[in-house]
């Protein structure tokens, strides 16, 4: 933004013209102006560029999952790969040290972590690195089996012994396998079966029972006074009179209250009136019978006196 263009034009003669004059005649859209970045101001002397770091990590993070006692450990430059979670050795760049040597010297699958940070905040990914035999071994015995017998070799030998067997295993050759030999896969963890639930406490799924009901008490006897040697009763001693009074004083009043609450239920139902309709449910049937019973009376008369003519 704020620069502008010089035009430069010419003609071929200048003895006949008065006047010139530019004039646009087309006008196309194109890209926005970009204005160049400023140049920066030169470094002072003894300052030094403000450049974002670069610090690379490599780890051994996992060995094959197959491996056995001929098992060789992998190197990283001069440094031997024995445990998992060993450091790779990194090779001097011009740009990062991020750049390793990986060489495996037995076949599996390696697993190597790369951690990069930039001093405030780090990340990581996985990678893998796969190692096959090219070649697999025929082995070839020669035969399938061999036999040696119990014997006396010669006639100066004091006892038998077994024949010597020669073993042939020239057949023996290398196969070259161009796609590598494959790997066998590591066994599947095996999954524990899930332990049954325990059962839920008592009363946590299912309301608890409510009690069962006391069943009532009969009344008990009342306790017979008793009396000591001379014929006196003793001091606390309940009195078997007193108590039967009580019991035919309670007997008396529920009696004399259920008299009474039937009493009133009678006088209830005596003082109550019958609703009309009640009234005529009922006698509008006996009149509707009696009527019939007229009418029919009478036309039973009507043919008796007719069959008489």
């Amino acid at each position: 933004m704020g620069a502008f263009f010089q035009l430069t034009g010419r003609s071929d003669s200048d003895c006949t013209v008065k006047a010139r004059r530019w004039f646009l005649r087309r006008r196309e859209c194109t890209s926005s102006y970009v204005q160049a970045p400023a140049t920066p101001a030169p470094l002072a002397p003894g300052q030094d560029v403000c450049q974002p770091r670069i610090d690379c990590e490599w780890k051994m993070t996992k060995f094959p999952c197959d491996l056995t006692n001929n098992w060789v450990p992998p190197i990283s430059g001069t440094r031997n790969l024995t445990r998992e979670g060993d450091l790779l050795q990194l090779s001097d760049t011009l740009r990062n040290q991020c750049r390793t040597q990986f060489q495996c010297r037995t076949p599996g699958t390696y697993v190597l972590t790369l951690t990069v940070t930039d001093g405030c905040s780090i990340a990581s990914k996985n990678t893998t690195v796969t190692c096959r035999c090219e070649t697999v071994p025929v082995v070839d015995t020669g035969a399938d089996s061999y036999e040696a017998l119990f014997e006396c070799q010669s006639q100066a030998q004091a006892r038998p012994e077994f024949n010597e067997v020669f073993l042939n295993g020239e057949g023996s050759k290398i196969e070259v396998m161009r796609t590598g030999l494959e790997l066998g896969s590591c066994p599947k963890p095996t999954i524990a079966a899930p332990k049954p639930a325990p059962p839920p406490a008592a009363g946590s799924c299912c309301p608890a029972h409510p009690p069962c009901p006391k069943c009532p008490e009969c009344p008990q006897c009342p306790t017979c006074p008793s009396y000591d040697v001379s014929g006196r009763p003793v001091t606390g001693a309940a009195d078997v009179n007193s108590y039967y009074q009580q019991y035919a004083a309670s007997s008396e009043y529920s009696r004399q209250k259920a008299f009474y609450e039937a009493q009133s239920q009678q006088d209830k139902l005596r003082g109550e009136k019958l609703p009309l309709s009640a009234i005529l449910g009922v006698a509008i049937p006996i009149s509707s019978v009696t009527v019939l019973s007229i009418v029919a009376n009478l036309l039973l008369q009507y043919k008796i006196r007719v069959l008489q003519k």
